[in-house]
């Protein structure tokens, strides 16, 4: 009598373990990346308190180191001297300073909302004691207003997260379908010149969407393309960088940088850098999405003052993703013109014999 032998495996049974292990695995990679964003959004806004925040003050040395005194004892604020009211207002205009306070027995606070709303809470809500301490009643007034068609002043900071949204989404498009790594200059060319028309598009699209159709930001409707062009260019080509280096792993990367990273570093266009811990402070200027957020600000309420930096950050983003390329491209070509060592060997070899023979 034969004992009974084990029915067969499913023949499917390996595969679909595999599967499942896969889809774990990937489910896993996506929870990390859920926990690291709630972290990160948390860390960086849940307590706005000003560091070295840049505020000029108007008056005599006499008026002011009273003023001062009070508020040395923190570093909240860096104070500015100025010596006119104007001269203050020109400051905050610039964007050197997000307020001027003018104290005295009928003190007086600049403020500038289109800068950033919270900021100019923070200013009253801070400065209010310091300048009432001598009887006066502090009076506030908004020299640069947000418009009524966007009260909050989110436009903007939409319209930035929709161009970098788009950035990636279009780098990751074009490399899925024209290649992660470019074999050939000319292939690079390619990439990078689809990349400039999306570039182009994405930016006069955008700035259509919220000045005629929706209505919420008038003006300078040529700079804010240009700069959104910029915006998505930067960004995709910080994206197909990744993606030559590290191939799929590099659009990983990308996400983790401008979403997990760069939106919380950007404060939702409402929480600047003198605001948030001096990490994600630090952040905040050096990464494309406060960077995107500054400039079309600073376009749109301040006459481009203040967007400099902004501009660099971009630009060498840019720059610095195709110049990585361009090497990617570089050395494979390189290891291609270069002779093996048999390839060495029989070529000096033949040398040899050619000259041996025209000597003889």
């Amino acid at each position: 009598m034969t004992a009974p032998t084990e029915p067969p495996a499913a023949p499917g049974a390996p595969t679909l373990v595999k599967r499942l292990t896969r889809l774990a695995v990937v489910l896993g990679m996506v929870l990390v990346l859920q926990a690291g964003l709630i972290v990160a959004f948390v860390t960086a806004s849940r307590n706005p308190q000003p560091h070295h925040l840049a505020v000029a003050i108007v008056g005599t040395p006499g008026e002011v180191a009273p003023l001062k005194s009070r508020l040395s004892s923190t570093d909240a604020f860096t104070l500015t001297p100025e010596p006119t009211l104007a001269a203050a207002q020109d400051a905050i205009h610039r964007q050197q300073v997000y307020g001027a306070l003018v104290p005295g027995g009928h003190p007086v606070l600049l403020v500038a909302s289109a800068a950033s709303p919270l900021v100019a809470q923070v200013l009253t809500k801070a400065l209010t004691p310091a300048a009432e301490a001598d009887g006066g009643t502090l009076t506030v007034t908004d020299v640069a207003p947000l418009p009524a068609s966007d009260p909050r002043g989110v436009a903007g900071t939409y319209l930035v997260l929709g161009l970098l949204i788009g950035g990636y989404a279009g780098a990751m498009v074009i490399g899925r379908l024209i290649g992660m790594r470019s074999p050939s200059a000319g292939h690079l060319g390619l990439r990078l010149a689809v990349l400039a028309c999306y570039a182009l598009v994405a930016g006069a699209l955008g700035v259509t969407l919220v000045d005629p159709a929706l209505g919420v930001v008038h003006g300078h409707a040529i700079a804010l393309a240009a700069t959104g062009a910029l915006l998505v260019f930067a960004v995709g080509c910080f994206t197909s960088a990744l993606q030559t280096l590290l191939g799929l792993a590099g659009t990983l990367l990308s996400v983790i940088a401008l979403v997990i990273i760069g939106n919380p570093a950007s404060g939702g266009g409402q929480i600047p850098p003198a605001l948030m811990p001096p990490a994600w402070g630090w952040l905040a200027h050096v990464l494309p999405n406060p960077a995107g957020m500054t400039a079309i600000r600073g376009i749109e309420f301040f006459s481009g003052y203040g967007t400099g930096q902004a501009f660099v950050v971009l630009s060498v983003y840019a720059a610095a993703s195709v110049a990585v390329m361009l090497a990617m491209v570089a050395i494979p070509a390189a290891r291609r013109r270069q002779p093996s060592g048999d390839e060495a060997g029989i070529a000096n070899g033949l040398a040899a014999e050619a000259a041996g023979g025209s000597m003889l």
